[in-house]
């Protein structure tokens, strides 16, 4: 499935790699795209967009609503 986030807090380089870091702590195996212009990003995996609202939230780069 494809999941898609917003996340306002990633406004630089080292956001996006702490986001791509979050995202593959919880599914290694997850394509990942990231928009930093745009501060979109889109995984495609098979585990739970709760999971990655969780960890990305305790990293501080909560997702918006």
């Amino acid at each position: 499935m494809m999941l898609e986030f917003t996340i306002d807090a990633m406004c630089s380089a080292h956001a996006a790699g702490c986001v791509a870091q979050t995202v593959y702590s919880v599914d290694p195996r997850a394509v990942l795209q990231i928009d930093l212009e745009s501060r979109e990003v889109r995984v495609a995996t098979a585990q739970a967009n709760e999971l990655f609202v969780h960890a990305l939230g305790a990293a501080g780069l909560r997702p918006a609503e």
